[in-house]
């Protein structure tokens, strides 16, 4: 009988140890997700800054004649400076190895 219980309670701890490795793997993979999210969400608020400039571009272009060729310029040059910076940034950017299984299989925005 107490041969009986002591298997049994080392089955336990067995169960539970596996059960406490299957949880740090989860929160582990379900920490690479909120990073691999965080950082779509700041390539989303980037796309739409853009998209903004970029109205704001055509708006200029149908404004009226009268100083809209300086003030067009001047964007322009805005524009220019914020994609070379962005390209400068990117090219200085080292992709990161994710080991987790889920976070490896997520979508890149496209």
């Amino acid at each position: 009988m107490h041969a009986d219980l002591e298997k049994k309670s080392k089955d336990l701890e067995i169960e539970v140890d596996i059960k406490k490795s299957l949880l740090n793997t989860v929160l582990l993979e379900k920490d690479a997700i909120a990073t691999k999210l965080s950082e779509y969400k700041d390539q989303m608020l980037e796309k739409e800054q853009d998209l903004s400039e970029m109205r704001t571009t055509i708006a200029m272009f149908q404004g009226s004649a009268e100083g809209r060729d300086e003030a067009l310029e001047r964007h322009v040059q805005k524009l220019q400076e914020k994609v070379e910076k962005r390209r400068i940034a990117l090219s200085n950017k080292t992709e990161v190895c994710c080991t987790c299984s889920i976070a490896n299989y997520l979508p890149l925005p496209s």
